[in-house]
C-alpha cells in the first residue's frame, strides 16, 4: 500500500521545469554532478573559491583539472578573472548562493562563450526569481525541503546519457528526516539534528537513484506558499538587520535559503543564539581553496552566519530571531 501522496499541477518538480529537458535523479547533488563530469570530459572545471568540499569530491576521478575563481562582495562570479582565464571546452559552475542566481552581467558574459560548459549550481535555490541561464542545472531538494534524499540533474544543452541507478535498499536515510517532521515544537533538535549530521558525514557519491518518497513529496508540494513565507520572513529581517546582511539591494525576487549575515565574533554570536534555540547555519567552515590566494573568501568563511527564515517561521519567530541577534552582537 502506498503513500497518498498526490501529485497536484503546480508542484516543485513543474516550478523548476524538470520534465521540459533532458534530466536524471540521483541520491544527492555530488552524485549528480559527478556523473555530470563524466559525461562533459572538461580539461578543466572553474570553481567559485567560496565553495563547499562535496563539490571537489563530486569533481574527484573524473580527469578534470580543478581550478578556482573569486568571487566578489556580493557573491557574484568574478567575470574579469574568468575572461582572462578560461578556455575553449573548459567548464565553469556557478553557485547561486542562498537562492539568489547571478546578476545579468554575468549571465550575459556567459552566453558570450559558447564554447564553455556552463554548469548552475542551484542546491540552495527554491526558486532563484529568473529562469535557469545555465547548459547545465543541479538541483539539491533536501537542502530546501522535507525530503530525505535527491540531487536533480539537468540538461538544457545536449541529451544525457541514460541510466537506471538502483534505488537505495537501505532505509536508514530516511531517519533524520521523519524524526525531524515528528518534533512538531522543535523540542528535541538535538535527536534529529545530531542523526542528520551523522548522516549528512556519510554522504558520497554513490550510484543510487533518488527516493520514490523524495520524488513524490516534490510531486506533491505547491511552491508559491513556500517562496511567498521565505520571502517575506527575509523581508523582514533585512529591515531589521540590514547592518549585518551580507547581501545588499532591494530585490526579493528570490526565495531565500536563508539570511546570511557577517559577525566578527561568529562563534559567539552562534552559541548564544543556539542557546536560544535559533539554529544558524555556517556556510562553510572550510574552503577547499588555498587561503593565500582567497583571501576574501576564507575571511568571509570565517565570519559568516546564516538566520533560517524559511516557510516553517512566520512574522513573530522573524522578530524573535532578529531581536535576539541585535543582542547577540551588541
Amino acid at each position: 500500500m502506498g503513500l497518498p501522496l498526490s501529485e497536484i499541477p503546480q508542484n516543485i518538480l513543474t516550478l523548476w521545469q524538470i520534465q521540459k529537458y533532458s534530466h536524471l535523479f540521483f541520491a544527492n547533488g555530488r552524485s549528480a554532478l559527478h556523473h555530470l563530469l563524466k559525461f562533459l570530459s572538461p580539461k578543466t572545471l572553474w570553481l567559485p573559491a567560496y565553495s563547499c568540499a562535496a563539490i571537489v569530491e563530486a569533481a574527484q576521478n573524473t580527469g578534470a583539472l580543478l581550478r578556482f575563481f573569486p568571487i566578489t562582495e556580493q557573491l557574484l562570479p568574478d567575470s574579469r578573472y574568468l575572461k582572462k582565464n578560461i578556455k575553449p571546452k573548459d567548464a565553469v559552475l556557478a553557485i547561486d548562493y542562498f537562492g539568489r542566481n547571478p546578476n545579468t552581467e554575468f549571465t550575459d558574459f556567459a552566453k558570450e562563450y559558447s564554447d564553455i560548459d556552463w554548469i548552475e549550481d542551484r542546491a540552495q535555490a527554491l526558486s532563484p526569481g529568473t529562469a535557469a541561464w545555465a547548459d547545465f542545472v543541479i538541483y539539491s531538494p533536501r537542502k530546501l525541503l522535507g525530503v530525505p534524499d535527491g540531487g536533480i540533474l539537468v540538461s538544457r544543452k545536449s541529451e544525457l546519457p541514460r541510466s537506471k541507478p538502483p534505488f537505495n535498499l537501505d532505509a536508514d536515510f530516511i531517519k533524520p528526516s521523519l524524526l525531524r517532521y515528528e518534533d512538531r515544537e522543535e523540542t528535541h533538535n538535538n535527536i534529529w539534528h545530531g542523526a542528520n549530521t551523522a548522516y549528512e558525514k556519510s554522504l558520497a557519491v554513490i550510484d543510487f537513484t533518488m527516493s520514490r518518497i523524495s520524488h513524490d513529496i516534490l510531486a506533491a508540494t505547491d511552491p508559491k506558499p513556500l517562496i511567498t513565507a521565505r520571502q517575506d520572513n527575509y523581508r523582514l529581517l533585512m529591515q531589521k538587520l540590514q547592518n549585518l546582511a551580507l547581501l545588499t539591494g532591494d530585490d526579493n525576487n528570490f526565495a531565500p535559503l536563508g539570511f546570511p549575515i557577517r559577525v566578527k565574533n561568529r562563534k559567539k554570536v552562534a552559541a548564544f543564539l543556539h542557546a536560544k534555540g535559533i539554529f544558524a547555519a555556517h556556510h562553510w567552515p572550510e574552503l577547499p581553496c588555498a587561503p593565500d590566494a582567497f583571501v576574501f573568501e576564507h575571511e568571509l568563511a570565517a565570519n559568516i552566519l546564516t538566520l533560517p527564515c524559511d516557510h516553517r517561521y512566520g512574522k513573530s519567530d522573524m522578530e524573535k530571531i532578529a531581536s535576539l541577534t541585535q543582542e547577540a552582537v551588541a
